[in-house]
């Protein structure tokens, strides 16, 4: 992608008529989105497919071995896990939804617009509030 841009940049400046005279921003927008929309996709399955097998390797370790059984914190790091992959399979079907001209499937659903909103919040909250939890309990157990 960075050699993209190298070559427009170059082929631009070549047929420049005047030395000072600047690309269009219009223009250069709408080739940058173009190649963003282009790479965009296969980069959350990348992505996707990486989350998965990482948090799905997690939960198999942490079930598995003897050692983290009976860890409070390996639970925390399960469940965190768990939404983890929630959250990837969430932001996969969110992206995958929006169709190529910006449109996004909340345009036209209105059942689509309100799940979209609660699961992205819930998500988060839940995430964060089992770091919290994983951390809070580290304290106590500590402290005693």
């Amino acid at each position: 992608m960075f050699l993209f841009f190298i070559f427009y940049f170059k082929t631009t400046a070549s047929t420049r008529k005047k030395p000072r005279q600047l690309i269009s921003s219009s223009s250069l927008q709408i080739d940058i989105l173009t190649v963003v929309f282009r790479y965009v996709k296969y980069i959350y399955i990348i992505i996707l497919t990486i989350g998965v097998i990482g948090n799905c390797l997690n939960i198999l370790i942490f079930t598995n071995l003897k050692l983290f059984r009976r860890n409070k914190c390996a639970f925390y790091l399960k469940m965190e896990s768990i939404f983890n992959i929630a959250a990837l399979i969430y932001t996969f079907i969110e992206h995958i939804t929006q169709y190529p001209d910006g449109h996004d499937l909340a345009d036209y659903s209105l059942i689509w617009c309100k799940i979209k909103v609660i699961l992205d919040q819930m998500l988060q909250i839940i995430l964060y509030s089992i770091i919290c939890f994983a951390a809070f309990d580290q304290i106590l157990s500590i402290s005693h």
